[in-house]
């Protein structure tokens, strides 16, 4: 290819961070709380992925697909939040009962 008569343009040479913005960085670090919420609670979705803004869409914004799960992952995914509810609510009210002087004391010592 003859490239005579072209100028030569000296530009930067780019990184990742050149695609990155702070928009995506904002929609990755909240996937990564939203995932370890849920892997906490024995919870993971498997297919989660960031999808981009879309163009010739409304929509603007980085968004958050968790994908498909099978109906027994959904079951069993239901179990894990329901349980993980009831083990908070019992710990509340056991917090209610101890800050009303009733209930266990406990040992000094």
């Amino acid at each position: 290819m003859d490239m005579e008569g072209f100028d030569r343009v000296d530009i930067e040479l780019v990184d990742r961070d050149y695609f990155v913005t702070s928009e995506r960085e904002t929609a990755e670090e909240n996937a990564v709380l939203f995932v370890n919420a849920f892997r906490r609670l024995g919870i993971d979705f498997a297919d989660i992925e960031i999808e981009n803004p879309c163009t010739g869409c409304p929509r603007k914004e980085h968004r958050i697909a968790l994908g498909r799960i099978s109906v027994e992952e959904a079951g069993n995914f239901g179990e894990s939040i329901h349980n993980a509810l009831d083990e908070l609510e019992e710990l509340r009210v056991l917090r209610k009962t101890l800050a009303a002087g009733t209930g266990i004391q406990s040992e000094q010592g």
